[in-house]
This record gives C-alpha cells, sequence and structure tokens, in this order.
C-alpha cells in the first residue's frame, strides 16, 4: 500500500542558481515536491492552492496532483492540468475522484487526460488489482 504524506515545496529561481525564493515557501512537512522545471513565484503560489483544494478532496487527489507538479514539464500546463482536475468536483463526487487519482496512482502518467479517460469511461468504479503477496512470489520451492 502506498503511503501517502504532505509534501513540502522546493523551488528553484526562473534565472540564477537554483535555491529557494524564501523560507514562507518551505513551511509545509515530510517529503518534498520538487519540480523538475523552474517555476515562478506567483506559479508556487498557485500550485500550493490547487495542493490544498486537493487535500479537500482526498489523500489519492492530493498525492496525483503532488506527482503531477513533480513530473510537469511546463509551468502552465502543470498549473492547468491541476484546475482541470479540481474542477472535476463539478460533475463528480469527491469520493468518485478519489477513486479514479487511486487508480491513476497505479501508473506512471500524471496528467488531467489520464483521469478525465478514468472518469469518462467509469473506470474509478471498478475494484483496483490485488497486489501480489511475498508469498505468491515464492515459487522456488516447488
Amino acid at each position: 500500500m502506498m503511503t501517502l504524506t504532505t509534501p513540502t515545496w522546493k523551488t528553484t529561481q526562473i534565472y540564477g542558481d537554483p535555491g529557494p525564493f524564501n523560507s514562507k515557501h518551505n513551511n509545509m512537512e515530510h517529503n518534498t515536491i520538487e519540480p523538475t522545471i523552474a517555476i515562478t513565484e506567483m506559479g508556487v503560489l498557485e500550485l500550493k492552492s490547487c495542493y490544498k483544494q486537493a487535500q479537500d478532496v482526498g489523500p489519492n487527489t492530493a498525492s496525483y496532483i503532488a506527482l503531477l507538479i513533480k513530473h510537469g514539464r511546463m509551468e502552465r500546463r502543470i498549473i492547468d492540468g491541476c484546475h482541470a482536475i479540481l474542477r472535476l468536483v463539478r460533475a463528480y463526487q469527491s469520493s468518485d475522484i478519489e477513486a479514479g487519482c487511486q487508480r491513476a496512482l497505479m501508473g506512471s502518467n500524471y496528467n488531467y487526460k489520464t483521469i478525465a479517460t478514468i472518469m469518462t469511461n467509469g473506470t474509478y468504479r471498478l475494484d483496483l488489482p490485488m497486489e501480489p503477496s511475498p508469498e505468491d512470489n515464492n515459487d522456488d520451492d516447488h
């Protein structure tokens, strides 16, 4: 089972050497959301707001948003993707979005299209595949 934690924000400056904008952006706890691209200060504030809203939906949604932020390639697309996922609350219940994000966390693509496809196809309603137990992997006894 995946452990969900609240990330901290580690940002880089757009110009110059990498480093935090200032200490007020590093006040969350546990693991770090460190985008692979430089994010502007306004972008960081907007993404923090999206992450907070995702936490209100649930832990799977927050984890998915954190991974979208971490693995995104362009600041505007990351922000737009976060907003689009959060807009799904208008069409689906929070528990459905949580189930969709839980299913999406099993993959390696972190974007709005993945979640939208899961929600549109209704696969969020399906049971998740069971993880094999350690005993199932112990076939060398036969």
